[in-house]
């Protein structure tokens, strides 16, 4: 005598399914026509969301992904709440366009405080690769699809008009003050970059301008300080695990009293691991050699207006995003090649580490011996300029550390958002 009721329940279990899950409904409508998506055609793709691009195009391989949201036929949108157990709940929301036209998505991915920066985006991937799903499954390509898709050849890239150029503008302007004190900070850019898999360029145009006033009894103090460069720094692949460039730097700095400088240099990098696992381990060592021609604002502690020296320079770089967390540190030593007592040896490291769940530990640090300051000014610097940080001031070492521990314990369910009166 059940029965009945029982087919009733399976029946709306049924419908429920149907309106979460509209992509794998099937339906006895008629399909939509797929046969003419050409194989070659993958879907344009533009993500906004906290993971790394490069992590991105390495793991979701069977999609273009496009600079301008308005030329995708996907637009996914990550965004975020804090949990009250302290995690994140992350709304991954997929909008089709131009041929997916109406075609909308809202996936969740909950995260706990204790994950680890490798943990976070392998949950945000998966989410987003489960969403896209709906999207390939009505193209030529659905034919791939199984219950983890296949990983296939990236189709051929299309014509692109910019040939991989990017262009950038930037500015920013800053402005405090008050009764006796007036600051201000300016500064601009402009960026052009064009990478591919064998080779990347970066043109930077870049100018600074910081100053001071201050009025006190009648009397004004103006400081002001100001950094002008242009940069071109093309980079040659040469296999799967040694590169090279080419680096070419001028322009001007108060705070280094270089009134024009020029470097020219050369570069040879070797990665102990092939770089098609850069975004999970990296293991770089590299050396560069540089001619360096300075005019000077004032003249130095060497009795110098002008110079030209020669510079070489060697660095060993380890970056690992495991699932215990991350680590990032780099050693490097430098020196004039016309005296080897002029050098500077620089340390520096990032760890990020889960020592238990829940318990996390975050260790910061840098320290550099300076042996290499051939520029400083020979009348030294002005009180306004040491208190105000205007010149670079003699010095035979710098350092830096910050520290934090985390431990957090409670409810392991993190699907709880309250967002009133904020976090």
């Amino acid at each position: 005598m059940d029965h009945p009721r029982k087919d009733c329940i399976l029946i709306a279990l049924a419908l429920v399914m149907a309106l979460m899950f509209p992509a794998l409904t099937v339906t006895a409508q008629t399909p939509a026509d797929t046969t003419r998506v050409a194989t070659s055609d993958a879907i344009k793709l533009f993500v906004d969301s906290p993971v790394a691009d490069d992590y991105l195009k390495t793991e979701i391989t069977f999609v273009d992904f496009v600079r301008d949201r308005a030329l995708a036929d996907v637009y996914i949108l990550v965004s975020s709440l804090n949990t009250a157990s302290g995690g994140k709940e992350y709304t991954v929301t997929f909008q089709g366009q131009q041929r997916f036209e109406g075609m909308a998505d809202t996936l969740k991915y909950f995260s706990k405080e204790s994950d680890t920066e490798d943990m976070l985006r392998l949950g945000l991937v998966r989410t987003m690769l489960t969403g896209l799903v709906r999207y390939v499954s009505r193209t030529s390509l659905a034919s791939q699809l199984s219950v983890s898709f296949l990983k296939q050849e990236k189709p051929q890239p299309k014509v692109d008009k910019w040939k991989h150029w990017v262009f950038t503008l930037s500015g920013n302007g800053y402005f405090n003050g008050e009764q006796g004190y007036r600051y201000h900070n300016l500064w601009g850019s402009v960026t052009a970059k064009r990478v591919t898999e064998k080779f990347k360029l970066n043109m930077t145009l870049y100018g600074a301008e910081t100053g001071d006033l201050f009025e006190y009894d009648g009397s004004e103090i103006r400081s002001s300080s100001d950094n002008k460069s242009l940069q071109i720094t093309p980079v040659f692949a040469i296999d799967d695990h040694w590169s090279w460039l080419a680096n070419v730097v001028g322009g001007s700095s108060t705070y280094s009293n270089r009134s024009g400088y020029l470097l020219g240099a050369l570069g040879l990098e070797y990665n102990i691991f092939p770089y098609s696992q850069s975004t999970r381990r990296v293991f770089r060592l590299d050396y560069d050699a540089s001619f360096r021609s300075i005019k000077y604002y004032e003249e130095t502690i060497y009795d110098r207006i002008t110079e030209s020296r020669m510079q070489q320079s060697l660095s060993a770089t380890l970056e690992l995003i495991q699932p215990w967390g991350s680590w990032e540190t780099e050693v490097s030593f430098s020196h004039y090649l016309h005296d080897f007592d002029k050098n500077r040896l620089e340390v520096w490291g990032d760890l990020s580490l889960r020592i238990v769940k829940g318990l996390s530990l975050s260790l910061q640090g840098g320290y550099s011996k300076i042996h290499d300051l051939i520029g400083l000014p020979k009348g030294g610097a002005t009180q306004e300029e040491v208190l105000l940080r205007r010149a670079q001031l003699e010095t035979s070492y710098s350092y830096w550390t910050s520290v934090g521990l985390s431990y957090s314990f409670g409810s392991i369910y993190s699907d709880i958002v309250n967002p009133r009166f904020g976090d």
